[in-house]
């Protein structure tokens, strides 16, 4: 009998491309938006994996405003932490799998680790955030495995796809309107593509992994030079900046160092991650075909 896939969080990024791919092949899903679930509803979350019954929940629910969260503590921490620890539980009664994505700020991102990992922060590394966005993450990674549920705990850095809102995305708006930008160069790291993350994620889960993975592109490079890239492939006639992040400060700290060691992932699934310009032309080609 073929699996059935619980999206939560259909309406975001990730959640929406999930939704485009089991599309695609036929595969049999449900979606649910934040208006179809509120995943902070534990007796909601209760009765819906009682009514569908799925074999994988694939967590695509976050609060990801960063800087808002340093003052809607929370709520972040309600969405980030708690709703995912009731999650777990109520999957590991029912011996359901929890796919749920996780990202880079749960490392405290400083010079110091980049010297320490230069390929990249090993999945197995123990978290050590600094603001609340990446707190609440952490926090919520962990109720996951004290949870005993069978689950994969994906992180990805820098998220865009085709879908919601991303850094991509906005440069293209801002590179058609404007005729330059500045945009930081020393946070430094290598972006995960939506479309890379859920095939990536799927190949991970016919080989039945569990624990901790990293999804994300092959490559160390900056804002600046995603933002640059963009503009080159885009075609759009925007002049790029190189600013420092004192230069463009923001109500929570960004990591420096934001790189994730893909080779478990890799080792695994045996599908390369992939350049990340060759990703970055896709987007864009999907992008303005949307």
């Amino acid at each position: 009998m073929k699996p059935h896939y619980l999206v939560i969080g259909a309406g975001g990024q990730l959640g929406r491309e999930f939704c485009t791919f089991f599309e695609q092949h036929s595969i049999s899903y449900t979606g649910l938006t934040s208006k179809d679930l509120d995943i902070t509803d534990s007796d909601a979350i209760d009765h819906i994996l009682n009514s569908i019954l799925p074999n994988v929940v694939i967590n695509c629910a976050a609060y990801t405003q960063v800087d808002k969260a340093e003052d809607d503590k929370d709520r972040c921490f309600a969405v980030n932490r708690d709703a995912v620890g009731n999650l777990a539980t109520n999957c590991a009664t029912k011996s359901i799998k929890l796919v749920h994505y996780s990202t880079d700020y749960v490392f405290s991102g400083t010079e110091e680790d980049h010297l320490t990992f230069p390929e990249g922060y090993p999945t197995k590394q123990r978290g050590n955030p600094s603001g609340v966005y990446g707190k609440s993450k952490w926090e919520g990674e962990e109720l996951i495995r004290e949870s005993g549920v069978n689950h994969l705990i994906i992180r990805v850095a820098w998220l865009c796809g085709q879908f919601g809102h991303n850094f991509v995305k906005t440069m293209m708006r801002l590179g058609a309107e404007r005729d330059e930008l500045n945009v930081v160069s020393d946070q430094v790291g290598a972006p995960s593509f939506a479309s890379q993350v859920v095939e990536q994620t799927m190949l991970l889960l016919d080989k039945d992994s569990n624990g901790t993975r990293h999804i994300a592109s092959d490559g160390e490079i900056s804002w600046f030079d995603l933002a640059k890239e963009t503009m080159k492939i885009a075609e759009l006639n925007c002049r790029v900046n190189a600013i420092r992040t004192e230069d463009y400060p923001t109500r929570a700290a960004r990591p420096r160092f934001s790189r994730l060691d893909c080779s478990q992932t890799v080792g695994e699934t045996s599908k390369p991650m992939g350049d990340w310009k060759q990703h970055l032309k896709q987007l864009i080609k999907q992008i303005k075909q949307n």
